[in-house]
């Protein structure tokens, strides 16, 4: 398997250039999202250590903390001169439309699963600032972990 740079042709705003593609950084890619499926799949660790399972699962949990921090690392590694490949104002209008809107809506989906779902964890008699302040606020709500 190659694991060489590869040349792309990017078209930008009626600009065409060749872009260098890293293959090893997909590989990182794909590696770091198995890692993180099987931490969040991890079920036995979070069983505590009175299960006779808790020891291996304790152990993937250690071997796969690398996975998360990869993708920041990633993240740094392929923005090193995003000022040659984009300006700055197109950058930030890219990250909001790939990051930013997805998380909201997932967000406003998870409040109304959470709120009007079949758990119904968040009580609907909430009004939406008190709502907000749930899902905010540390220690109000279990679900305040993606904020963070």
């Amino acid at each position: 398997m190659h694991q060489g740079p590869s040349a792309t042709k990017v078209e930008l705003h009626g600009y065409s250039k060749k872009v260098e593609r890293a293959s090893y950084i997909d590989v990182l890619k794909i590696l770091a999202a198995l890692a993180v499926v099987l931490l969040h799949t991890n079920s036995a660790f979070w069983e505590g250590p009175a299960t006779p399972t808790w020891a291996p699962a304790a152990l993937i949990q250690t071997l796969l903390l690398w996975a998360a921090p990869m993708f920041f690392m990633i993240s740094g590694a392929t923005l090193f001169d995003y000022r040659k490949k984009m300006t700055t104002s197109t950058y930030a209008a890219k990250r909001v439309r790939k990051t930013v809107i997805p998380y909201c809506a997932w967000n406003a989906i998870a409040i109304l699963f959470f709120t009007i779902g079949p758990f119904e964890v968040i009580s609907p008699a909430l009004s939406v600032r008190e709502l907000f302040k749930a899902y905010i606020l540390p220690g109000v709500s279990p679900y305040t972990l993606s904020v963070y």
